[in-house]
């Protein structure tokens, strides 16, 4: 392959000066790149930085007659949009053919068909037969394609094609504006089909939920083209009618079960990526169960008024109330008390023998093997009485407050 470097010069750098000496106008100059857009052949670019005196590749390219090829290194270098519309303005391919990968290592191949201004993106999947991450990533990767790839050629619609290993198969047709015309799930059990155009013969049943709320929540817009964003939403907002009570504060999710659980479980997924607000629960039971399914997210159990948290390390007990404006805390005992409530159910199991920290903003705890230690704060004495008064641990270790150690052994009866 010939190798062409593309200069990025200091005065691109300065924003006074951009314009006539941008990499753009850099670009256009390079007579060995405009050169290579005439003549076939295979080439290697390299962005070479005038200021840090640095060179680094950006992929390759090639073409044969009509038809040109890019090798896209890395999508989230932004060089490539000035590359691309200095060959829209320089050229007239009938196809321009662009490869790259996202984040996901999903490999994407992007055809423009100036001919017939079609614009094509094809995603191909080889690790997975999941539906619900494969919807997930399809979605992620439309959003991922950079505008500037496709848009400075041809203002068509964009359709995007996603084939997997379970042989299903994904495709969504947008707009320049990302407004959705038409979105097809080809699925050996559901297979669902709605378009802007006749959008009252969609089965909206056949749209699982979570993909539903992902469509809501993405950059693609369902609600500028006749009805199509309204069934969407419609079926989006089948969580809160089926899974969520109405409350003030937390969504709170209805008591849940082994029966409903598997559909609950994809709605949360698609729930924790679009919200940063903790889900709640009615029951102890239903958040010790959640912390196993959702490691590293947090969820209030309403059942003890305690926040709670799973890190695949340690279980995290945590007040739920606010410190107040007399700086007043919740009583560690609470805390202690709340951890008594939950090491009796049958889903604290997979918690017994992990370490517990108990949090009330000022006071730190650590249950572990059934032994008690005090890691930061200062407790009441009648707070320490009360602990070795009620709370039988194998061994207590508490900081006074010169934060010396105070030891204390018991039997447990926990």
């Amino acid at each position: 392959m010939k190798k062409i470097d593309l200069v990025l010069p200091i005065d691109a750098y300065i924003p006074s000066l951009a314009g006539n000496q941008d990499f753009y106008y850099s670009i256009k100059e390079n007579k060995d790149f405009l050169k290579s857009l005439k003549e076939q052949g295979k080439y290697e670019i390299y962005l070479k930085d005038e200021k840090n005196n640095t060179q680094k590749y950006l992929g390759n390219y090639e073409h044969d007659k009509n038809k040109f090829i890019a090798n896209i290194e890395d999508i989230s270098n932004y060089h490539w949009k000035d590359i691309l519309e200095v060959i829209k303005n320089n050229s007239n391919f009938s196809t321009i053919e662009e490869n790259f990968k996202f984040k996901n290592n999903t490999i994407a191949n992007l055809e423009i068909d100036n001919k017939n201004n079609n614009i094509i993106a094809k995603f191909e999947k080889f690790n997975n037969d999941n539906r619900e991450k494969n919807f997930s990533e399809f979605i992620e990767n439309i959003e991922q394609i950079p505008r500037e790839f496709y848009e400075e050629f041809t203002p068509q619609n964009l359709t995007c094609i996603q084939k997997n290993q379970d042989n299903s198969e994904f495709s969504c047709t947008i707009t320049p504006w990302k407004h959705l015309k038409e979105l097809k799930i080809i699925d050996k059990e559901k297979t669902f089909e709605i378009s802007a155009e006749e959008p009252e013969k969609a089965n909206m049943k056949n749209l699982e939920i979570n993909e539903a709320m992902l469509l809501k929540s993405s950059n693609i817009q369902t609600n500028a083209i006749g009805k199509i964003g309204e069934l969407i939403e419609e079926r989006a907002n089948d969580f809160e009618k089926i899974f969520l009570i109405e409350t003030r504060r937390n969504p709170t999710l209805k008591e849940f079960n082994k029966e409903n659980e598997k559909e609950l479980f994809k709605c949360i997924k698609a729930y924790k990526q679009t919200s940063k607000v903790p889900l709640a629960t009615q029951k102890s039971t239903n958040a010790l169960t959640l912390l196993k399914e959702f490691p590293n997210e947090t969820f209030i159990d309403k059942e003890c008024k305690k926040q709670l948290k799973f890190d695949n390390k340690k279980l995290y007990i945590t007040t739920n109330k606010s410190i107040s404006y007399d700086n007043k805390f919740e009583n560690i005992i609470h805390l202690l008390n709340t951890y008594q409530h939950l090491s009796k159910l049958k889903e604290f199991e997979e918690f017994k023998n992990r370490p517990i920290i108990l949090n009330n903003n000022n006071i730190k705890l650590e249950i572990n093997n059934g032994n008690l230690k005090q890691l930061s704060g200062n407790l009441k004495e009648e707070e320490k009485n009360n602990i070795f008064k009620n709370f039988n641990f194998k061994n207590v270790k508490l900081l006074n407050t010169n934060n010396e150690n105070i030891k204390k052994n018991s039997k447990s009866r926990i």
